[in-house]
């Protein structure tokens, strides 16, 4: 019974690290994309 009720969280906190690093290069290549949209405007 422990094991079932500590999976839920376990597997949300990997799933948010694995979110977050799989994000976080995906938003800053999108943020430049845009930032040179702008400039070249």
């Amino acid at each position: 019974m422990t094991r079932t009720n500590a999976n839920p969280m376990a597997n949300s906190g990997v799933n948010i690290s694995f979110w977050f690093a799989v994000l976080s290069p995906l938003l800053g290549i999108l943020l430049g994309f845009l930032a040179l949209v702008f400039f070249f405007q």
